[in-house]
């Protein structure tokens, strides 16, 4: 029985939520910094705006502001980056999966390619309706946060946000 629990808790696995409100996502991110939970992956998608008619000046803009309220809020561990994805639009990747989306294949970001994104989250884990589901959420202008770590770990993000 010990043996169980033990490798349970030492198995990895991915917690996905979606949020309409940047400030929210910022209280998650504040949160697990207080639980202090060194093993735990955070990565935050949104779009980089609402609007699908933008110019190269606005989006610039856009992506200078996002840099400089997720660089405060992650420290050390920042990573940020955009990309353009024919089905999503212009969106942004934060935190630790952002080298995956960044990943370049034949001179393309691998999250610019037409399934580049749901093919990312099946790959860390994520059965196909959820990578689907979040992956309207997206699209819908909602962000999704994706944190990966131990079982005990996420527990107690969970229990953390009721």
């Amino acid at each position: 029985m010990i043996n169980s629990e033990f490798s349970i808790n030492k198995q990895k696995r991915i917690l996905l939520k979606s949020f309409e409100d940047l400030n929210k996502v910022k209280k998650i991110v504040e949160i697990i910094q207080m639980i202090n939970a060194k093993n735990l992956q955070i990565s935050i998608l949104g779009q980089l705006v609402q609007n699908k008619n933008n110019n190269e000046k606005t989006l610039k803009y856009a992506e200078d502001e996002l840099k400089v309220h997720f660089e405060d809020l992650f420290k050390s561990s920042f990573k940020f980056g955009t990309i353009s994805n024919p089905e999503i639009g212009e969106i942004f990747i934060v935190g630790a999966f952002t080298p995956i989306f960044l990943q370049e294949i034949n001179g393309k970001k691998l999250g610019s390619m037409s399934m580049g994104p749901y093919g990312i989250l099946r790959g860390i884990g994520i059965d196909r309706q959820r990578a689907t589901d979040y992956l309207k959420a997206l699209t819908n202008g909602r962000y999704v946060v994706i944190i990966r770590g131990y079982h005990n770990e996420l527990n107690q993000v969970e229990d953390k946000l009721g």
